[in-house]
């Protein structure tokens, strides 16, 4: 749905099904609800997440037209692909492995082609009113951090997204339709965070070698080769990631506008973040339950102005199991990539019937981040992304998925509208 001519909906990757048809029974079950809690009497966007076995059944003409006939029948629309996990995503232990295949690989480059020619093709039944200027894929940041060893592995990775340029350049020639291949930046892919971003895009992508190449493939570009790189890749801004790896956001947009860095979507989400303030036992047993054996949460601890890191929440739980009590002049703050709900207020987490102090969301840095898009726009994707809510603690699981989903779309709504 537009929202101040931003399309605002939310990611599909909260429901189970790595196959399609499993996939779309969710879809069929969950969009409609969805829909008409949020959006009764206008078209709503959604976040499409496909698999890529998924996106290869999706091709066909028969399983696509019945696709593109349940969105139009329920005045759905899809304006953003979810491109990230390639294989398995969910039920069963994923962690670092949804980072591979990586972006040094044929597989990665041949899946997000496929979804470029899928996205192309649902912008022809997106309703007149509401067709995007331009679609969105969010990726990988590359892979798996400790995947990338030596800069022939960044090179490796440059260049198979050079050729993803090359192929939505091409698929704007056939159609009319930009795409914007967005790389999600996350705690302990190989790129981090929006600087990490940047520094990646001027050492290896923005490189003299590759004018020669969209050239040789797409033809004479003169001198905007590098637009035509600008146009088509871009960033994925996800407000948890960027509020656990402890990024100033107002400055991460200065640095992405004086690059002049495209941000193809934001991620709507929060995260989990621990104060240690005084009893270490009963945070520690509170943040216990939200060990879970599908994903990684990633921990970064600023304790006293110093960071430290953990790849998972159950190695930064070891770190501390024989730790009592604070220090009052010990400021030690846990952020957690665990994706909560974006509406969950101070308290929202109760341990034996008792409020565990120091447990709260990042739900206020996302607040910030939707500000900084009131001030000036940053893009016109906006997108929810809680696929956490299926390995919550049960007692947080309290209420449908459709239901949590349209809280979260109007705690968006309410931010973006104030």
């Amino acid at each position: 749905m537009l929202i101040h001519n931003a399309h605002l909906g939310y990611c599909t990757n909260i429901h189970p099904g790595d196959e399609w048809d499993e996939h779309f029974k969710h879809l069929r079950h969950n969009l409609p609800l969805v829909k008409n809690r949020v959006s009764p009497h206008d078209h709503f966007g959604a976040g499409l997440r496909l698999s890529a076995a998924a996106a290869i059944t999706l091709e066909r003409k028969s399983e696509f037209d019945r696709f593109a006939s349940f969105l139009s029948d329920h005045g759905l629309y899809v304006f953003t692909l979810n491109g990230f996990p390639f294989g398995r995503f969910g039920g069963q232990r994923v962690k670092e492995n949804v980072y591979r295949p990586d972006w040094r690989s044929a597989q990665r480059l041949e899946y997000t082609r496929n979804l470029g020619r899928l996205l192309a093709r649902l912008f022809y039944h997106c309703p007149a009113g509401n067709r995007p200027v331009c679609g969105s894929i969010s990726t990988v940041a590359l892979g798996f951090r400790r995947d990338f060893t030596c800069p022939e592995d960044y090179e490796a990775a440059a260049n198979n997204l050079v050729q993803s340029v090359i192929d939505f350049r091409k698929i704007k020639e056939e159609t009319g339709f930009t795409l914007v291949l967005s790389l999600e930046p996350e705690p302990e892919c190989a790129i981090e965070t929006t600087a990490e971003f940047i520094n990646f895009m001027n050492t290896y992508v923005f490189h003299e070698k590759y004018r020669r190449k969209i050239e040789k493939e797409s033809g004479p570009t003169g001198e905007n080769w590098q637009k035509t790189i600008r146009e088509h890749l871009g960033i994925c801004l996800d407000g948890c990631h960027m509020a656990v790896m402890f990024e100033d956001p107002r400055e991460s947009i200065r640095e992405l506008r004086s690059a002049g860095i495209r941000i193809g979507k934001i991620q709507v989400s929060a995260g989990l973040q621990a104060d240690f303030m005084r009893d270490y036992g009963g945070q520690r047993e509170a943040l216990n339950d939200f060990v879970d054996p599908v994903y990684l949460h990633q921990v970064v601890e600023d304790r006293n102005g110093v960071i430290r890191r953990y790849l998972d929440l159950p190695e930064a739980l070891e770190a501390i199991k024989n730790e009592t009590t604070a220090n009052p002049e010990d400021q030690r703050r846990w952020r957690i990539h665990y994706h909560l709900p974006l509406f969950y207020g101070d308290g929202f987490f109760k341990k034996n019937g008792q409020r565990v102090d120091g447990l709260q969301t990042t739900a206020p840095y996302t607040s910030q981040l939707l500000a900084l898009h009131k001030e000036e726009p940053l893009t016109d994707h906006f997108e929810v992304e809680t696929y956490t809510f299926h390995t919550l603690p049960a007692e947080l699981r309290n209420m449908p998925v459709d239901e949590a989903i349209s809280k979260e779309l109007f705690w968006t709504i309410r931010e973006m509208s104030q």
